[in-house]
């Protein structure tokens, strides 16, 4: 892994609206319940949690984490404002949970020690295991499609590879080649021209594959489709703005990029042969914010984007259309929402050889003939489900339509151009059955947030709005949960005190005991008697208080007690941004994601927050950077700051060393403090996007956020 020093890393940070020894294991006797239904909770929506930022140096594009989407999952939306409920509410909001009948080793001795820099993770959840892809038909968010008329190709973006059909598939056959791995079990990422990190989108001329491997920066180039497992690209082609690449066109002769990092869409005349700077760039007349997917049949072009700044963007989804294809950088010609949801997701999809448009956004949509303005309504609009997302694509072969499905883990095939609404596919790769997210049925969900008492563990998922609970701790990785929960609002923190669970987002649920059995939360309310809950991004509790962080209100707001429906804050804060808080009963912290340049930590005493005196700022005498923080955790005496945005965890073995402006004892997902890594990674002693943690003295519990999705447990070690 290639480091580069904090000292001479240079963060071009772009405005932030974008972005250990174990007792001897055993085995835990299985519960009875029902076999898991094909898709619990439902479907996902479009794009959970915003846009990473645009920073160099591997570091993510803007808008991490944005706001939870309105209704993901695919649960009835809560009445708004709605009435307040308790105990798990009612027009079909309840809280609903199901014994999964899981076997797992438990851990049954906690380790002793310390935590040291650079370790490597014990076991990892949410996963298959450590550089296990779980083979050949696994999927880990697969994204860009592509068939030349003889050969389906799919960007497996998760797993790292890219994964070829020497035949069209028209069921849920194997793929016969994979690219970026040196065969169909491995899935770690890596930059040589062997390997891939990220891949995004695939594309081919009939004769050179074209990848772009979008966290390393480049376009990956054959000039053969590779017929052997782990066959090696015979070049890349890199440019200064080439920064984080999410789609791709080409006819062969022209190459089309986009930059989303940078906001520009790279244009070469002829294709490069290495390191080459564009003929020129589209840049929407300066109004791309994070250019993603590229539609085009070399005159009709149509390019997404999740932060539009054009004012009929919605939420900045978008997509810009240009009726002729630039030979410069030509303003656009209107700007396209999804017709069914604007909020929903950016257009993205292919065209027939008859000049149809087939694009995908919340559901599949066609254009008999491509749109003239940006109220064209299509002719068809499915209405099958698809949980498409970031990433999401068509491909057309002939009477055969692939569509992956992002955050549904399969592709779907369709048997030709859907012409009525009611078309439905005929069968899905990755999957046995076109409704199956077969990442359900793994119990790998989106964005974990673990919370533990050294005993239990619960893991939830603002996106997916599921809690997984799990009675003991695991030992192994993989390890399925005992119990599900669907949730009816989403929730981005949470704070496990004294046995007493609060969760808190879009709603307030409390558990005044860990829900091991299935019981429905002692609390659930939409709102106080002062505060209505839109977008809490964060909540703790000491014994005596409840805080709030009000991230569009700046400020936290502090409750006695836990709060009801009846409650008013006795006082509030002013914080800039806050998110995610964490308390131990003495101290709070504060991580601010946006708040000021690079993101902040800030921490208090409890009783001075309450009476108004300012917090103290972590590491900013000793110069020590933060992007994006996510979650600033307080727990045995120690700070714990997740450093989402460089890929490592910071510890203070501390906290009044913390306070004091000393520099970190311990980094997680680096092998020195003060050294950042130049790229996410997967592996067992790097990180991607770390996001939340939860800490019980014996273990670190470390979940990625919106684009790596483990949950890893770091070990003390004697």
């Amino acid at each position: 892994m290639r480091l580069l020093t904090a000292q001479k890393y240079v963060l071009l940070f772009v405005c932030l609206s974008l972005l250990i020894a174990c007792g001897t294991p055993q085995v835990q006797q299985p519960t009875v319940g029902d076999n898991p239904p094909p898709n619990p909770g439902g479907n996902p929506p479009p794009n959970p949690g915003g846009n990473p930022p645009p920073n160099p140096g591997g570091n993510p594009p803007p808008n991490p984490g944005g706001n939870p989407p309105p209704n993901p999952g695919g649960n009835p939306p809560l009445n708004q404002p709605g009435p307040n409920n308790t105990g798990g509410g009612q027009n079909g909001n309840e809280v609903v949970s199901r014994e999964t009948g899981a076997q797992y080793v438990v851990a049954t001795t906690a380790p002793q020690g310390q935590l040291v820099t650079g370790q490597k993770a014990s076991i990892v959840l949410n996963a298959f295991g450590f550089n296990q892809s779980g083979g050949a038909l696994s999927m880990d968010h697969p994204a860009g499609v592509y068939a030349d008329g003889e050969r389906l190709f799919v960007a497996d973006r998760g797993n790292h590879r890219v994964l070829i059909w020497n035949t069209l598939p028209t069921a849920n056959v194997p793929p016969d080649v994979v690219i970026g791995q040196p065969d169909m079990q491995s899935n770690l990422s890596g930059d040589g021209l062997a390997a891939m990190n990220w891949p995004s989108v695939v594309r081919s001329d009939g004769q050179r594959l074209f990848v772009a491997d979008t966290n390393n920066n480049r376009v990956l180039v054959w000039n053969r489709i590779p017929t052997q497992n782990g066959q090696s690209a015979d070049y890349a082609i890199t440019a200064k703005n080439l920064q984080w690449p999410w789609g791709l066109w080409t006819d062969g002769q022209t190459l089309m990029v986009s930059g989303t990092r940078t906001a520009q869409v790279l244009v070469w005349r002829s294709i490069p042969t290495g390191a080459s700077e564009p003929d020129f760039v589209l840049t929407a007349a300066g109004k791309f914010g994070t250019p993603r997917t590229i539609t085009s049949n070399g005159t009709f072009l149509m390019i997404g984007d999740h932060n539009a700044k054009d004012p009929n963007s919605a939420n900045g989804q978008g997509a810009f259309v240009w009726h002729t294809f630039p030979k410069d950088d030509a303003p656009y010609d209107f700007l396209m929402t999804d017709p069914k949801d604007a909020h929903g997701a950016w257009l993205q999809g292919a065209l027939t050889p008859q000049g149809q448009l087939l694009a995908l956004g919340v559901t599949l949509h066609l254009w008999q003939s491509t749109p003239t303005t940006a109220t064209d309504d299509p002719d068809v609009s499915l209405d099958f489900k698809h949980d498409g997302g970031d990433g999401a694509d068509v491909a057309i072969a002939g009477d055969l339509v692939y569509v992956s499905l992002y955050n549904g883990g399969r592709v779907l095939i369709y048997d030709g151009i859907p012409t009525t609404a009611a078309d439905q596919p005929v069968a899905a790769l990755g999957s046995d059955d076109i409704r199956t997210n077969p990442m359900r049925v793994n119990y790998h969900i989106n964005n974990p947030q673990p919370y533990t008492d050294g005993q239990h563990l619960v893991v939830v998922s603002d996106f997916d709005r599921m809690m997984h609970v799990y009675r003991s701790i695991p030992d192994g990785s993989n390890a399925a949960p005992d119990i599900v929960y669907t949730l009816p609002e989403s929730t981005w923190d949470g704070e496990l005190y004294d046995g007493t669970l609060l969760l808190a987002g879009r709603a307030l649920y409390v558990w005044r005991s860990l829900p091991l059995n299935g019981e429905k939360p002692d609390v659930m309310i939409r709102r106080t008697k002062d505060f209505e809950f839109r977008d809490v991004r964060g909540v703790a509790y000491d014994g005596t208080y409840t805080y709030l962080a009000d991230r569009d209100g700046n400020r936290i707001l502090i409750y006695e007690g836990i709060p009801d429906e009846n409650s008013s804050a006795v006082t509030s804060v002013a914080v800039p941004q806050p998110t995610r808080l964490s308390t131990d009963g003495t101290y709070l912290a504060v991580a601010s994601t946006e708040g000021g340049p690079g993101g902040s930590v800030t921490v208090w005493r409890n009783a001075d927050m309450l009476s108004g005196a300012p917090g103290t700022l972590v590491g900013r005498g000793q110069g020590i950077r933060m992007n994006l923080p996510q979650h600033a955790l307080v727990a045995n005496g120690m700070l714990f700051v997740g450093d989402t945005g460089f890929h490592r965890v910071q510890i203070w073995n501390s906290l009044e060393h913390a306070i004091n402006d000393q520099a970190p004892d311990i980094v997680v997902g680096s092998s020195q403090v003060g050294v950042i890594p130049i790229s996410e990674q997967n592996g067992q002693d790097t990180l991607s996007w770390p996001a939340c943690l939860a800490f019980d003295g014996s273990y670190l519990w470390v979940g990625g956020f919106k684009f790596n999705h483990r949950l890893l447990r770091f070990d003390v070690q004697p």
